[in-house]
């Protein structure tokens, strides 16, 4: 309880700009939305609560994180079918039965119950090792099953004399057996939900959004709420543009966000993580690419695959689809619930 109070404190940020209420006013604010929705710090920064032109009736118009999680997602999921998003490898066979682009799954490694497509087995050093020197391959994507915000994701590439090069520094060049003492190694006790990785084809992203960044796939995280009729309905997006040094592009992991204008597809100011301080970007800060007025190509059918999505997945009537989208069209990365 201690360490929780240290930690909501230490978010506080009292702004002291023209246009801006007194600091008295904020902290006094802040102390009221707590109590009465429990709004954070954070929140209260991130909504531009501290302005002066933020009235009281405005703010309480409002969902906090706290009532978007407790209140709306109650009627809106049954939490037995969340296992189809929070498992990468049944949310990859589960879509893939109803037609929908996903990227090609490849293997499963695990300790005791790892496979390949054609049934023989990926459980150990020597099976990983074996499966790749056997296979013609160039490069694959590998994720944790159950892993949150991008953690322990990399990109590996084929290489001579029997080695990988890892494609997130510092990780260099390692034998298939050292890859696997990798992946198992060090894994923070609770990280994972499902033991296990999958190894994916890497998609190549289209040509227009490297260059906004290039080193990972910058996804479009859509918002879908599926009604009471089945209709789907996508009121929000944002577009997720990892940094330089990084092979994914999570907001947690030091990337930038830019809403995406639901109509024409034309991004809107970039911003960074707000638990690090609410700060605003027009240009991404290692590519220099402008990102207010940049059109997101093929926009209406990155809405139209989260929509499909949405509505054959059972149970889960709200959920933030990440889509990449490629030169040849779309495809569906991840649900978030």
């Amino acid at each position: 309880m201690i360490a929780k109070a240290r930690r909501v404190l230490g978010n506080i940020r009292l702004h002291r700009e023209g246009g801006t209420k007194s600091r008295g006013r904020q902290l006094w604010e802040i102390f009221l939305l707590a109590c009465k929705h429990r709004l954070s710090p954070v929140e209260y920064e991130a909504y531009g609560f501290f302005r002066r032109e933020k009235t009281r009736a405005q703010m309480n118009t409002y969902l906090s994180n706290y009532e978007v999680t407790v209140k709306l997602r109650r009627p809106l999921y049954d939490g037995r079918f969340l296992v189809i998003l929070n498992n990468k490898l049944l949310f990859n066979r589960f879509f893939s039965s109803f037609g929908l682009p996903l990227p090609e799954l490849y293997g499963f490694l695990n300790t005791d119950s790892g496979f390949l497509p054609d049934g023989s087995r990926l459980t150990s050093r020597e099976e990983l090792a074996a499966w790749l020197a056997r296979t013609s391959w160039d490069e694959m994507f590998i994720k944790p099953v159950g892993g949150l915000q991008g953690f322990n994701a990399l990109i590996i590439r084929n290489t001579a004399g029997g080695k990988v090069l890892c494609g997130a520094a510092p990780l260099g060049e390692w034998t298939a057996e050292e890859l696997y003492d990798q992946l198992f190694r060090d894994i923070p006790a609770g990280r994972f939900y499902f033991p296990g990785y999958i190894f994916e084809e890497r998609i190549r992203q289209h040509p227009a959004l490297s260059r906004l960044n290039a080193s990972s796939v910058n996804t479009c995280r859509i918002l879908t709420i599926k009604k009471k009729d089945g209709s789907v309905i996508t009121p929000c997006a944002y577009i997720r543009m990892g940094k330089a040094d990084s092979t994914v592009d999570n907001f947690s992991q030091g990337g930038v966000a830019a809403a995406v204008d639901m109509q024409t597809g034309i991004l809107k100011q970039g911003t960074f993580n707000p638990r690090k301080g609410l700060s605003w970007t027009s240009v991404h800060p290692d590519s220099g690419a402008a990102i207010p007025g940049f059109q997101v190509p093929r926009w209406e059918e990155a809405k139209e695959l989260a929509r499909r999505a949405a509505a054959v997945i059972p149970g889960i009537r709200t959920v933030g689809w990440d889509v990449a989208i490629t030169e040849g069209g779309t495809c569906l990365i991840e649900g978030n619930s």
